[in-house]
């Protein structure tokens, strides 16, 4: 177990910097350098903007429809605010920031308070774990735990603990990107649930934080 923040960032696709770089490059280029592990991109297919804009998917090249995007990681370290202050002054007014504090490993300490955890797994498409494109073990199995609201997601680009960034353009397809599979779970199933992403675990990060399930019960 290792206490750990989530950091999330949510821009524009094509945010430009005030030296008019893309930001969410920039960003991406920021978490590598600091040698934060497992960082995603994913692409939304809707959203609403800085400037009070909806956005959607409707029409090719992708990033000409200016999607929202979501940039996440996780920090274990020490300099946790240096990293958020100089995130903070990389994004400025340009996306919005937010954290929240939870535990790396599949092997955790639980709240005594908490009744009900999320439980997100950062991985990557050529898991040893996983058949190519193929997830259905993993959500099958979750299944039969009767484990509800379970989502994959797959990201549009990421790198992995040894620092190799992958993504996806026109005219290259990776079989390298990033993967997230997250649900919620109540205390009794932790454990289990914990146990059952440990495998996928050695080629990603498991981040395991206390919620509040406000429409239960489970």
């Amino acid at each position: 177990m290792t206490e750990a923040t989530l950091i999330r960032v949510v821009t524009d696709e094509v945010m430009q910097t005030l030296t008019h770089q893309e930001l969410v490059k920039q960003i991406f280029a920021y978490f590598w350098q600091r040698g934060i592990v497992d960082g995603t991109i994913r692409r939304t297919i809707m959203g609403v903007n800085k400037y009070n804009e909806m956005r959607q998917s409707l029409r090719k090249p992708r990033r000409g429809n200016d999607l929202p995007v979501i940039i996440e990681t996780v920090q274990s370290g020490d300099n946790l605010q240096a990293i958020l202050a100089e995130l903070t002054q990389l994004v400025d007014d340009r996306g919005q920031i937010t954290t929240v504090q939870g535990q790396t490993g599949s092997d955790i300490e639980m709240d005594d308070t908490a009744a009900y955890y999320d439980v997100k797994l950062f991985t990557r498409e050529d898991n040893k774990h996983f058949a190519p494109d193929h997830y259905t073990k993993i959500v099958a199995h979750l299944q039969a735990m009767h484990v509800r609201w379970v989502s994959v997601t797959r990201g549009i680009a990421g790198y992995d603990d040894g620092r190799h960034v992958h993504e996806e353009t026109a005219a290259h397809k990776s079989s390298h990107l990033p993967i997230v599979i997250e649900t919620v779970v109540d205390r009794a199933s932790l454990q289990a649930v914990l146990a059952t992403f440990k495998p996928l675990s050695e080629d990603g990060l498991l981040f395991t934080v206390p919620v509040a399930l406000v429409n239960g019960p489970y």
